[in-house]
């Protein structure tokens, strides 16, 4: 019982100071991410390569929280034994900002977009030239920014559902 009361007096505390954070997404800033995604939908692809861009638009959410608007385009690429397959990514995506640690961005999302995925054969037989379709996609995400300085940040960034990549670690830049 004893140790039941100190974990939840520690969480207390701990959420308690988290949630006096001063913000730092707010509205009006603009980030800028550049990416690559780790642990790719196959492992065998090559890293996958993302940018976002989104803008605070809402502020004074649950006091702190910010929403944010914005897109995403993402792009790997794999070749093997004749064939070349690529897949790009493009995407619109709402986030919701909640500062939880001081410097440090906290936010989760929805991305709704269209995939392209096209094959080509680059060997010698009797293999088809081209081929590609796309599809609509939409995932939830999770992602955190740790501002080293003002406008400079280190990001990362989990995928849910369907996402060319499962993390994304890259930089960020607010203007």
């Amino acid at each position: 019982m004893k140790k039941i009361v100190l974990i939840v007096t520690v969480t207390v505390f701990t959420l308690t100071h988290l949630v006096a954070q001063d913000a730092t997404f707010v509205k009006g800033n603009k980030v800028l991410d550049v990416g690559v995604g780790m642990g790719s939908i196959s492992s065998a692809w090559t890293p996958v390569f993302s940018a976002s861009f989104e803008a605070g638009i809402i502020d004074n959410i649950i006091k702190k929280g910010v929403i944010g608007v914005g897109g995403y385009l993402g792009y790997s690429s794999r070749t093997y034994a004749g064939w070349k397959r690529s897949n790009i990514l493009i995407a619109g995506r709402g986030n919701f900002h909640y500062p939880l640690v001081k410097k440090m961005d906290t936010y989760a999302g929805l991305m709704i977009g269209w995939d392209v995925y096209s094959e080509k054969w680059k060997g010698e037989g009797s293999a088809p030239d081209h081929s590609s379709y796309g599809g609509f996609i939409s995932t939830l995400f999770a992602g955190t920014s740790y501002y080293f300085s003002k406008n400079i940040a280190v990001m990362a960034e989990l995928g849910l559902g369907y996402h060319l990549t499962y993390l994304d670690i890259g930089v960020s830049f607010k203007f």
